[in-house]
């Protein structure tokens, strides 16, 4: 290895935490069917579109099990007012096929910087054993305090309006309008509303800033055991 990538290595893994916790996040989110029924309960889903809520929460599986596949069209039949029907628009599913290849964007995100920082931790302790303990440390206390920072950054954007940020996203992340739908005939709208969003939002800001907060108190207790280790064989030397 290099030595100056192998002194830059350290700032990559601070700079891929971030990512990671991120993207995991995101991932947590789009497979938690408990949200997806917190989301229908709390907005009236059910009201709403007159779909059952035993058929909502067999709608919300299957939307979790299209995010997880390589299928590009989503095809979803439930009852709606006791008439079993396609639920989605021809609108509403090119719409979907968009937000699949968004949400594997982030799945292969999540995959790729897990499997860096995986190599770097067990190459790391391979190569160098407990002394690698301490720039383990040094990287996992400042990869969760960067992430944090963007927390409460991104906590000062919500607290500022949420509705611009989601505007936004779409705006950056979709390059057509498909997502411009209408919420007294559309049943993605109707299902998840703004307010889904943004309770959706609010969940993975906490998860990320959860996994961050463990990678600060587990990067002080590495970089702490590493210091007395290294004091124990001084000590050692100089006696």
């Amino acid at each position: 290895m290099r030595p100056a990538f192998r002194a830059a290595l350290p700032y990559i893994i601070v700079l891929l935490l971030p990512a990671l916790f991120i993207t995991t996040s995101v991932r947590l989110a789009f497979n938690a069917l408990p949200l997806y029924l917190y989301g229908f309960q709390r907005y009236g889903a059910s009201e709403r579109t007159g779909i059952a809520p035993g058929d909502l929460e067999q709608v919300a599986r299957e939307l979790i099990a299209y995010f997880n596949s390589d299928r590009e069209a989503l095809a979803v039949r439930t009852r709606v007012g006791g008439v079993e029907r396609e639920l989605f628009s021809d609108r509403e599913v090119a719409h979907m096929r968009d937000v699949h290849g968004l949400v594997q964007g982030f799945f292969r995100w999540q995959a790729a910087t897990l499997v860096a920082v995986g190599v770097y931790v067990a190459g790391g302790f391979a190569l160098r054993g407990r002394a690698f303990a301490g720039e383990l440390g040094w990287a996992l206390f400042w990869g969760g305090a960067l992430t944090l920072g963007l927390f409460v950054v991104f906590a000062a954007g919500v607290t500022v309006g949420f509705s611009r940020l989601f505007l936004l996203f779409h705006l950056v992340g979709f390059s057509n309008q498909l997502w411009v739908l209408d919420p007294s005939r559309d049943y993605l709208v109707m299902l998840f509303p703004a307010g889904f969003w943004f309770d959706a939002a609010l969940a993975v800001a906490v998860a990320t800033a959860l996994l961050a907060a463990l990678a600060v108190v587990v990067g002080l207790v590495l970089t702490r055991a590493q210091r007395a280790r290294l004091r124990r064989l001084r000590a050692a030397a100089d006696g």
